[in-house]
């Protein structure tokens, strides 16, 4: 730190977390696209010669989709949780330093 207290900048924690959220919704049905694209090739391909594992693979792969449909979409809640949990903070905190005797010699939240 250079002498100041406080965030410099919140609007970067909130723009991370609107990518993370923007991440997240562009994950949804992401499993549900997978497995028609399974079904796709496993009807294009026919049942001769005897190709196998379609339907084992496309489980399997569609189970971990679900998951990381799930883990982005707790990333973003997490992260503008936190992004708001900072706002708030430092702005409660820079109401109380603000009114400080004797006023600090730094400035509060860089403004």
């Amino acid at each position: 730190m250079s002498g100041e207290a406080g965030v410099r900048d919140s609007s970067s924690a909130n723009s991370k977390s609107q990518g993370a959220e923007s991440a997240a919704s562009k994950l949804k049905g992401l499993a549900q696209d997978f497995e028609s694209a399974m079904d796709s090739a496993a009807s294009a391909v026919g049942e001769s010669p005897g190709v196998t594992g379609y339907k084992k693979y496309k489980k399997d792969a569609a189970d971990s989709m679900v998951d990381v449909e799930e883990y982005m979409t707790q990333a973003a809640i997490n992260a503008q949780s936190a992004s708001n949990a900072i706002s708030k903070t430092d702005d409660g905190s820079s109401d109380d330093y603000a009114s400080s005797t004797p006023p600090l010699s730094r400035g509060i939240n860089f403004a």
